[in-house]
């Protein structure tokens, strides 16, 4: 098993290649690509709390490890200090072959290439998902999802937010909006 501190931008890469993939942001632009080549993890940006990533062979995990002794104050909290210390900007590659579970509390999320399924949860921020197959999840509270030539299972939710289906084969389709549009 191998794990990293990132404190700084920089690019790794991972052998062997994972089977899956698991990432937590606090905030930040998430991308996951389904690739035929190496898989690396490319951070662009990092808070001053940086992010733990850790491989131990058949999963990559990538997460903010969060300070919990300040957070009982709430948003307060969050927008005098947590948003500076937390973010980071994260582009990964893995095999297209990778089942992936990727949540961004307020962010964006776009994630293309996977052939096994992934689960998207983004509380505030915006998901995109692109030319995905097998059991695909994506869910928000506050944002929009656009899915483009998704096939397989394909679950969308949203309360606030609005909804775009595009070219997809998905065998069955389940969307949701509480209060948003459809198209």
């Amino acid at each position: 098993m191998t794990t990293w501190h990132v404190t700084e931008p920089q690019r790794l890469e991972t052998d062997p290649e994972p089977a899956s993939l698991t990432v937590w942001l606090a905030a930040g632009r998430l991308n996951v690509v389904g690739t035929d080549g190496p898989a690396r993890v490319e951070v662009s940006a990092v808070g001053s709390r940086g992010l733990e990533i850790t491989d131990d062979g058949g999963h990559l995990d990538i997460r903010h490890d969060m300070d919990r002794r300040w957070s009982w104050t709430g948003p307060l909290w969050w927008f005098l200090h947590g948003r500076r210390r937390y973010h980071a900007d994260v582009s990964v590659a893995v095999p297209r072959s990778a089942r992936a579970t990727l949540t961004v509390v307020s962010g964006s999320a776009v994630v293309s290439g996977l052939r096994e399924g992934v689960t998207v949860d983004v509380t505030s921020g915006r998901i995109t998902l692109l030319g995905l197959d097998g059991k695909v999840g994506a869910k928000t509270v506050s944002g929009s999802i656009e899915a483009l030539g998704v096939g397989g299972d394909l679950r969308m939710e949203t309360v606030s937010g609005e909804v775009i289906l595009a070219d997809s084969s998905a065998g069955r389709v389940f969307v949701q909006a509480i209060s948003g549009s459809i198209t």
